[in-house]
């Protein structure tokens, strides 16, 4: 079992941490330190990718259950468009390439 709810990367004097709003607290998730040698961009793209994690997870079950339920009609006539602009909106948030 996870820590259900939106995660978010949160930055303190230079530090990064992925967190979670946890009833009346915030939940951390972990934390990320700098490694001499190691672009702080992929710090925070890491951050971004751990925190999207939920998001990622959920989209995976709906695709799962929604080209599991869909015909091969359904699928012709575009019926897996919403769940193709899902994935490509989830993915869009986190990668950087």
């Amino acid at each position: 079992m996870y820590t259900k709810g939106k995660w978010i990367v949160s930055e303190n004097s230079g530090k990064y941490s992925v967190i979670a709003p946890y009833k009346r607290i915030k939940a951390v998730i972990c934390k990320l330190s700098m490694v001499e040698g190691i672009d702080i961009g992929n710090t925070i793209d890491n951050a971004k990718l751990i925190a999207a994690a939920p998001e990622l997870l959920a989209t995976l079950k709906l695709a799962l259950k929604t080209y599991s339920d869909m015909t091969s009609e359904e699928f012709k006539t575009g019926m897996d468009r919403q769940i193709r602009e899902k994935m490509a909106a989830v993915i869009a948030s986190v990668d950087t390439e």
